[in-house]
């Protein structure tokens, strides 16, 4: 009787140490933020090629054709962030945990305004 309850335990205990495995594998790497990667090999747009704007970014893949998904600081609201825009820092800024500003332009609409 003592031998089967043991046999029975050992078999839980196993049975248990292979579902605790699952999904686990020790090839997968975390997935880096783009605050994380080389800026190298990041899209060629402002808002990955600045620092100051680079930590907010949430993904290098578009959340639509020409927009990339950007966090605030604070973690209060994201934007989609046009590709054409550029991160203006010395604009921005935050105030503690309730308060952020920061702007952004758009190089091509600045030519044409000053085009006309």
């Amino acid at each position: 009787m003592n031998k089967s309850k043991a046999l029975l335990a050992v078999v839980i205990a196993i049975m248990l140490g292979g579902c605790g495995q699952m999904g686990s594998s020790p090839e997968e790497e975390p997935e880096k933020t783009p605050a994380e990667m080389d800026p190298a090999d990041l899209p060629q747009i402002d808002a990955f090629q600045s620092e100051h704007s680079r930590e907010m970014m949430v993904s290098t893949e578009p959340v639509a054709d020409g927009y990339y998904l950007m966090r605030s600081k604070i973690g209060a609201f994201t934007i989609w962030f046009p590709e054409e825009a550029v991160f203006m820092e010395n604009a921005s800024g935050v105030d503690g945990d309730h308060y952020e500003n920061f702007y952004i332009t758009m190089e091509e609409m600045l030519k044409n305004l000053n085009a006309s």
